[in-house]
């Protein structure tokens, strides 16, 4: 490997004599012209809108992977202790059954016990979004009511 020291480099960094990749062309600076050809308001308002199938999908996956961590959590101790009525042995007449335990309870304290399930592994979550925060922390109360009604 003796020589000029190009050759040793060359000998040492085959990747050198490669050609480069080409750099895409520089994004324009102009303000757009206004939102893409897909979007339009009275697509939105109608359900219509561009992406709904793809939107529909994730929706699921959201509920799925959000009643799986929910079940999950009944699985730790901690979690049931605080699960249940705030009185215990109380009875709700029209109340709603928690899912994965035997309570029975109202709305607003079956939206917490839900919620604190889903909400029991969330630490082990990651949801990077436009949005601060995970679809699941709506879903305690939404799924407390789809049950009352």
């Amino acid at each position: 490997m003796g020589g000029r020291p190009a050759d040793r480099r060359r000998a040492a960094a085959p990747f050198l004599d490669t050609p480069l990749p080409t750099v895409r062309k520089p994004v324009s600076r102009e303000p757009s012209s206004g939102p893409p050809n897909w979007w339009h308001p009275r697509q939105c308002a109608t359900g219509q809108a561009a992406g709904k199938t793809l939107a529909y999908k994730t929706a699921r996956l959201c509920l799925i992977d959000t009643l799986g961590c929910g079940l999950k959590a009944l699985c730790f101790p901690t979690c049931l202790k605080l699960l249940g009525p705030v009185v215990e042995g109380t009875l709700v007449p029209n109340g709603t059954r928690v899912p994965g335990t035997v309570f029975v309870l109202d709305p607003i304290r079956e939206a917490f016990n839900i919620g604190t399930m889903i909400q029991w592994l969330d630490y082990n979550d990651c949801f990077l979004a436009a949005e601060w925060g995970h679809p699941s922390d709506n879903l305690g109360l939404i799924l407390s009511l789809c049950a009352s009604y």
